[in-house]
């Protein structure tokens, strides 16, 4: 119900080209200019023939904005990878694959299995020799004039992948070394840079990897050391069996969820979507009108009008966040506060639970409401989220229990329980949300649910007449 996945991963997997597959043969290599010089510039290929594992001492950032992470990960040629990942407040996240099963896991949050392209990710930032198990998939290359970029010269390769792809790969004229790789085009432009180029052992490595999408850093390593060839088993890369076996199972939940409340290839489909309610508080008395108006895939605008208070409109048309109400005026809101304003939709069913929970717990059995629920502990990459119960007949989400980690340990921010559920668009839409907390509890009564129906764009615009 929070959009807190990964930053990074799923936009570089996306533009990152290539499958992990061992090498191609020598003809092939010598038939590819790009990748020829690539091999050579890297110390030949007897020399990466004869790299057999890894290990690096490095840290990493990303877009998030959190601190610097230590990380030390552990390769085994051609596709095995193990990190260690300090984070922040010294917890330790580990992530791996094992060629079969990419995987993750931090202290107390969970476990969670890494899906194809996230499995690519991993090897791809993580190995500075990663090009030589792309070859396969650069299928042609043509040379490109010469280019200057702030006083250095560079020789250009337009590199064809399998999937149509096209990057340019920019080897630096001086040194020969590979110094960016760039394709993509608009928002998904994107350009990795690879510098600092050390010898170790028989081979010339860089230690600095910046990826940038759309002009913005969105994920660096920074290599304080590389060791070749150290003794590593099996056991360092593959999950335990009853790891795999927990996260199948709550994955299964999850799915059922999605299937009967927030297909997300329904969410795809919808074009808009209009929600009136009404939102009581026993403690006051007080009860609002709500009117949300929403037109995919990112405008929307919610109306309250309340006794005492007036009307207060918050909206967000794609670009600008803002609010007006009789009492505080207009003003414009902040990127998380927009965000706050999509959550009122997403309890009406969340296609994007997965990649808002990719650490999973089973709890187990709970009766909620008289009903038969499996609870399942979600949590991001750095934060708990909250205890979910599904009833183990529909898959309906019936309660969440929302938590949040403090200097004493981990406590419950409130309880949202969510009953009739009524059909909308072959979806089921919970029509009654109580919300708890230790100081106040909400009802919302959802009145009508109207989806792809016409909608005048113009009302999403900013008002500070209003």
């Amino acid at each position: 119900m929070r959009g807190l996945a990964h930053p990074a991963w799923a936009a570089c997997a996306a533009l990152l080209a290539g499958a992990v597959a061992r090498g191609a043969d020598a003809e092939h290599k010598e038939a590819n200019a790009g990748l020829a010089r690539w091999i050579s510039s890297m110390g030949g290929s007897a020399a990466l023939t004869a790299l057999r594992s890894m290990e690096l001492e490095e840290t990493t950032e990303d877009a998030s904005g959190s601190p610097p992470t230590a990380e030390r990960a552990l390769i085994v040629e051609p596709d095995r990878v193990h990190v260690d990942a300090t984070l922040a407040d010294g917890r330790t996240m580990v992530l791996a694959f094992d060629g079969r099963t990419g995987w993750r896991e931090v202290d107390d949050l969970g476990f969670g299995v890494l899906g194809p392209s996230e499995n690519r990710w991993l090897l791809l930032s993580r190995d500075p020799a990663a090009f030589a198990k792309m070859a396969r998939e650069y299928v042609s290359c043509v040379a490109l004039p010469p280019e200057t970029r702030d006083g250095a010269d560079f020789d250009v390769y337009l590199m064809q992948v399998h999937d149509t792809t096209v990057e340019r790969w920019y080897f630096d004229a001086a040194s020969g070394v590979l110094a960016s790789v760039e394709g993509g085009v608009g928002p998904a432009q994107f350009q990795s840079r690879y510098s600092d180029y050390r010898r170790v052992g028989g081979l010339l490595l860089p230690f600095e990897f910046r990826l940038t999408i759309a002009g913005r850093t969105v994920y660096a390593v920074h290599r304080k050391s590389i060791s070749l060839n150290v003794p590593l088993t099996q056991a360092f890369f593959s999950p335990m069996v009853w790891d795999t076996a927990e996260a199948a199972r709550a994955q299964a939940i999850l799915d059922r969820y999605k299937k009967t409340c927030a297909s997300p290839e329904a969410a795809a489909k919808r074009r808009s979507r209009v929600v009136r309610a009404t939102v009581y508080s026993p403690a006051t008395g007080v009860t609002s009108i709500q009117l949300i108006t929403a037109l995919y895939p990112r405008e929307i605008l919610i109306e309250s009008d309340t006794k005492g208070i007036g009307r207060e409109l918050y909206g967000f048309d794609g670009t600008t966040g803002w609010a007006n109400s009789e009492i505080q005026g207009y003003h414009v809101l902040k990127a998380a506060d927009v965000s706050s304003l999509y959550s009122v939709l997403s309890r009406l069913g969340d296609p994007l639970i997965d990649a808002e929970a990719p650490l999973r717990r089973v709890v187990g059995t709970r009766l909620v409401a008289n009903r038969k629920t499996t609870a399942l502990f979600l949590s991001t990459l750095r934060e708990p989220i909250g205890v979910f119960y599904f009833d183990d007949e529909n898959g309906h989400l019936l309660r969440v229990r929302s938590l949040k980690r403090s200097a004493s340990g981990t406590r419950p921010v409130s309880t949202i329980d969510f009953s009739d559920f009524r059909t909308v668009s072959d979806q089921d839409i919970p029509f009654e949300i109580i919300e708890t907390t230790a100081s106040l509890q909400v009802t919302t009564t959802i009145q009508s649910v109207e989806d792809d129906g016409a909608v005048d764009e113009a009302i999403f615009k900013p008002r500070p007449e209003d």
